[in-house]
């Protein structure tokens, strides 16, 4: 048994570093450079696919900005034509935010991270 493992039991956890840590703080409105962290397809509790994007903020002037997730749903045979446009005006919008390209209509999302983007 490790030594964490005895102090869980008996009611103390150790918490080596908690007081040190730095608090993501909120940056404010304005245009900054976003560079994807991680991209990787979902499915939403529906079980609708979908991306989800993380994004790191840089030139913030903070010692820790907030990462952020943005989630996209992805046109299904299931939606009308006004909900299969508005997901992919929401997609292109995010290509070109990075100026990515489609490769023959397809996105290979090992291409994606590491993008460096301007976001608003």
């Amino acid at each position: 048994m490790s030594i964490i493992e005895n102090e869980i039991s008996e009611g103390i956890v150790s918490m080596e570093g908690v007081e040190d840590a730095i608090e993501p703080q909120l940056i404010e409105a304005g245009d900054y450079r976003a560079e994807i962290v991680k991209a990787e397809p979902q499915k939403s509790k529906s079980g609708e696919p979908m991306l989800r994007i993380v994004f790191k903020i840089h030139d913030t002037g903070l010692p820790n900005p907030n990462m952020i997730t943005e989630y996209f749903m992805l046109p299904t045979s299931n939606d009308d034509e006004e909900k299969r446009n508005n997901k992919n005006v929401r997609l292109k919008r995010f290509l070109r935010c990075f100026d990515h390209q489609l490769e023959g209509g397809r996105l290979d999302l090992k291409k994606v991270d590491g993008l460096i983007g301007e976001v608003t």
